[in-house]
């Protein structure tokens, strides 16, 4: 969705360039920035301690238990990295995209209805 929404941003702001600024490369460039993204916002579930493993009482592995284990930094990471990032992206082009329109709409209505001299 962040995105969709930069792609429609650079729509609105510059239709006239548009072509030239989004080429193949940069979908391209977009789409793997998309599955670095996603590849750094799952694997960390991993490494932080998503699967560990029970102990009993005498020291003896029980086995595998799935039991998530949310350290500060990763709660962070995750809320940022997945949340507060997209959100913002998010929040900054569709404002810039309704201000845009508001302007055009304003253009419109003084071609339209011109003030009397």
């Amino acid at each position: 969705l962040m995105m969709i929404s930069v792609d429609r941003y650079v729509f609105i702001k510059y239709p006239l360039r548009y072509v030239t600024i989004m080429t193949d490369k940069v979908n391209m460039a977009m789409i793997a920035i998309i599955w670095v993204l996603a590849v750094f916002t799952t694997v960390p579930f991993e490494v932080s301690g998503l699967s560990s493993r029970g102990v009993n009482m005498d020291g003896g592995i029980v086995g595998t238990n799935c039991a998530l284990v949310w350290d500060a930094w990763f709660a962070i990471y995750i809320t940022v990295a997945g949340y507060v990032i997209p959100f913002s992206v998010i929040i900054y082009t569709y404002t810039a995209i309704l201000i845009a329109t508001w302007r055009q709409i304003r253009k419109v209505r003084q071609v339209m209805h011109p003030m009397p001299p």
